[in-house]
């Protein structure tokens, strides 16, 4: 029994659970108590006001939105952001809500750590003017030493969902449909990027391209369509992989204005189809030395896109090429290995090419063509072993053989813009040309020709009018050997001797005309007998 006056001993494990207790439940009520505290307006507003001012510290950046706060996660939901421009046009960048979850302790210590970006619908003007930004100013945190190890990312990913975007570069004008845009950040300043683009027009308007501006001519209006883009990327300093690009587009091949070409059409049904897939494409940038680039390409374009930027007579067709690509900087031209394709090949009024396909590689500066098929003149023109020296005096060309089958005099009078209907009508059933070789600027190059020819008939107009009347001919088999001539104005045969029966036909020149002129001297050696062409019109 106690007396009046003592008091009890206290129980040590009594007050370690009471302590214990009240540990729990300040561990219970302190979530509680700060999620309300950062849920209140003047929490909002300071973490508005912290972000703004590291981005206007970190990136002289500024930006107003406003500020939702979460605990569990920490998250900054933003609304109505604003990023003014500072060309006085609209905002550089604005975006119906985005969610930040930065990492919380950072921004308490002043270091711009964003964590997670989520960007919804965002809508972005940008300016470039000789390829800088010109319509925001920012800057970048300086390196102390250029060996200095570069600085993480400021967030640790960023997406961008359903994004449009209006570009000015250089007076081009870009606007795209809804574009997804994850970007993945690394340590040490590396990024993994994925871009999907949907419809995205593309403007562009100047003066004809002429040897001779003519300031009364209406502008080109070049109004292309880039229809799907796909991209996957990997980026450190230094260095690109570019893992996978696809592409695909039209461009505009008509100059007047409202003319934009479809998404809706397959790539055979439309002429200006521009289509793009590059894998696995290494760019190493090296201090001091030329850059390293290397992968797999396989493109497709119109022909026409050379007379955007190259004063040329007007260009027709397509050209398509697969194949690998490496340049270390240790020639003037890159290494290619790959096959080239094409069709509807023209110049101006000259078929060169109904269709195109080539065997190609690009070795120490020169481009060896082991194989090159086209289809000219109604025939098949197979060529062997070219070789093609861009840098050596004169561009120099060589090449083993080029066989001919089956072309038609009338064909080629036709593709090469001599007479839309030959008077004559000529089987050349088989053609050799050998020993070719010579210089591409200027053109001149020389050719030994062996052709197997037949069914030669000469008439009074066109060989396609009904009303045609024979005025001479040959049956038999007709043998023609002779030099070939190519010029910058004319295709030259000279030297020709044409055999069939008891004929020998000698020619000192036949000029054909790029223009369209023809001119004939025949040797005075000439032996024409009769019978061999007999019936002469009507006799």
């Amino acid at each position: 029994m106690l007396r009046a006056g003592t008091t009890q001993p206290r129980d040590p494990v009594r007050t370690l659970a009471r302590l214990f207790c009240f540990a729990l439940a300040f561990l219970g009520a302190f979530p509680v108590g700060l999620a309300a505290f950062l849920s209140s307006a003047p929490a909002e507003r300071w973490a508005a006001q912290q972000t703004s001012a590291v981005l206007q510290r970190e990136l002289g950046l500024a930006a107003t939105f406003d500020v939702k706060v979460r605990l569990l996660p920490l998250r900054l939901a933003i609304e109505n952001l604003n990023v003014p421009a500072s060309d006085g046009g609209g905002p550089f960048l604005k975006a119906k809500s985005a969610s930040v979850t930065p990492r919380f302790f950072s921004l308490l210590a002043g270091k711009l750590d964003l964590g997670d970006i989520e960007i919804d619908q965002p809508d972005a003007r940008i300016v470039l003017r000789g390829g800088k930004l010109a319509n925001l100013r920012y800057r970048l945190p300086e390196k102390k030493s250029k060996t200095e190890r570069p600085k993480d990312a400021p967030f640790g990913s960023l997406s961008l969902g359903e994004g449009r975007f209006r570009l000015d570069i250089d007076g081009v004008a870009v606007e795209t449909d809804a574009i997804d845009l994850d970007v993945f950040a690394e340590p040490g300043g590396a990024f993994e990027v994925a871009l999907r683009a949907g419809a995205t027009r593309v403007d562009r308007s100047h003066a004809p391209l002429l040897k001779e501006p003519d300031p009364s001519l209406p502008p080109v209006y070049e109004e292309d369509s880039l229809c799907r883009l796909d991209l996957r990327l990997h980026y450190e300093p230094g260095s690109v992989l570019l893992r996978r690009l696809s592409l695909m587009g039209s461009a505009d091949l008509d100059p007047l204005p409202g003319t934009r070409p479809s998404c809706d059409l397959t790539s055979d049904d439309k002429p200006g189809t521009v289509l793009a897939r590059v894998s696995q494409m290494r760019l190493v940038l090296s201090e001091g030395k030329p850059p390293l680039v290397d992968g797999h390409v396989v493109v497709r374009a119109p022909v026409p896109l050379v007379n955007r930027f190259v004063r040329a007579t007007p260009l027709h067709g397509f050209v398509a090429f697969a194949g690998g690509v490496r340049w270390d900087g240790t020639h003037k031209l890159p290494a290619v290995q790959g096959k080239l394709t094409g069709g509807g090949i023209a110049l101006g009024d000259i078929t060169l090419a109904e269709k195109l396909d080539v065997d190609v590689s690009l070795i120490d500066d020169e481009v060896h063509i082991p194989h090159y098929y086209m289809r000219f003149a109604d025939g098949d023109v197979h060529l062997y072993n070219g070789h093609i020296r861009p840098f050596a005096e004169g561009v120099r060309v060589d090449v083993e053989k080029v066989d001919g089958k089956g072309m038609l005099f009338h064909s080629m009078m036709r593709d090469l813009n001599v007479s839309p209907e030959s008077w004559a009508r000529w089987n050349l059933t088989s053609t050799k040309v050998t020993k070719i070789t010579g210089t591409l600027n200027p053109v001149h190059v020389d050719a030994e020709l062996l052709a197997e020819t037949n069914d030669f008939e000469l008439f009074d107009k066109g060989y396609k009018q009904p009303t045609r009347q024979h005025m001479i001919g040959i049956k038999m088999p007709i043998t023609v050997r002779a030099k070939l001539g190519v010029r910058p104005k004319a295709f030259e045969i000279y030297d020709a001797r044409t055999e069939f029966g008891k004929s020998a036909l000698l020619a000192k020149l036949v000029s054909i005309s790029y223009a369209g002129e023809v001119s004939l001297d025949v040797d005075t050696l000439t032996t024409l007998e009769l019978s061999d062409i007999s019936p002469l019109v009507t006799i």
